[in-house]
């Protein structure tokens, strides 16, 4: 039995109720969800939506939304700290690092030697 529009919405609304809020996290539970509820009506035509979703939810327990939650958010984390050593490192590698005290050193004798000139426009 193929679940309607208004059912699959119906999920969508279940999930914000048990605070899910990461699209991807939704998309991945509305279909477990939906593919449990089309299994539980199709042996047991005579079972509603509400009650075929409450027997889908069971094996998740109280908690079980909140540990898939925090288990995403853990993951989330340590992919956004690893990001973020990968461009710190790579932005401290040994050619920016030399190009830049190139730079400076070219810069310094420019102004040291007259070569380039600090000039202050005031006024017009």
């Amino acid at each position: 039995m193929q679940l309607t529009q208004k059912q699959i919405d119906n999920l969508f609304v279940f999930e914000n109720r048990k605070g899910i809020k990461p699209f991807d996290l939704q998309m991945e539970l509305v279909d477990y969800l939906a593919t449990d509820i089309e299994q539980l009506q199709f042996h047991t035509p005579a079972l509603s939506f509400e009650e075929a979703l409450q027997q889908a939810s069971a094996p998740f327990g109280r908690w079980g939304f909140d540990y898939l939650l925090q288990k995403t958010e853990r993951s989330t984390q340590k992919r956004q700290e690893e990001l973020f050593w990968w461009y710190f490192s790579d932005f401290f590698c040994w050619s920016k690092a030399l190009f830049t005290a190139l730079l400076t050193f070219l810069i310094w004798y420019g102004y040291k030697n007259g070569v380039l000139r600090a000039t202050i426009v005031l006024g017009y």
